[in-house]
């Protein structure tokens, strides 16, 4: 494995920039939001908590960002 240099790692500030058109993609705006929430409830808590404590947190900030959701919906 070689070794962790900027060149190996793709680095994208818009979530298009990694597919040619939004047409490759088209759920791209909606994934790139829900990662960011995501991203933001770990900055904010870090690790070691129960896994409803990351549920309730990432509900506050879904609420927030007006991202629709259903909580542990059944399949």
């Amino acid at each position: 494995m070689s070794e962790n240099k900027e060149s190996d790692w793709l680095i994208a500030s818009e979530p298009f920039e990694v597919y040619k058109s939004k047409a490759d993609y088209p759920l791209a705006d909606e994934t790139y939001k829900i990662i960011g929430a995501c991203m933001e409830v770990h900055r904010e808590l870090g690790r070691g908590f129960l896994e409803a404590v990351y549920k309730d947190a990432l509900e506050i900030v879904f609420e927030d960002l007006k991202i629709l959701y259903e909580r542990e919906k059944k399949y």
